[in-house]
């Protein structure tokens, strides 16, 4: 477990999942090496079967840390989850 993260997040039940309740958002990363491309659209279909909803997909040329590769790309796709 990391020392950084809360151990309440590992050790104790959800009490508000509160995903449920608003857009949930994931940016794609077309070359991530660590987590490829099929492993995430894996995670968007679980994450739709936990909402009852669909995920906006925003997806981007770019690897793993796409804030660091693609900051312009990724800055104007965080733009447009905030404005909508």
């Amino acid at each position: 477990m990391d020392e950084y993260h809360s151990r309440h997040s590992f050790e104790n039940k959800l009490t508000y999942p509160g995903y449920k309740f608003v857009q949930v958002n994931y940016v794609l990363c077309e070359q991530d090496c660590v987590l490829p491309k099929v492993r995430q659209v894996k995670i968007i279909e679980n994450l739709e079967k936990y909402i009852d909803g669909k995920v906006a997909v925003y997806r981007i040329a770019a690897g793993h840390v796409p804030f660091v590769s693609r900051p312009r790309e990724t800055l104007q796709i965080l733009q447009k989850i905030a404005q909508s």
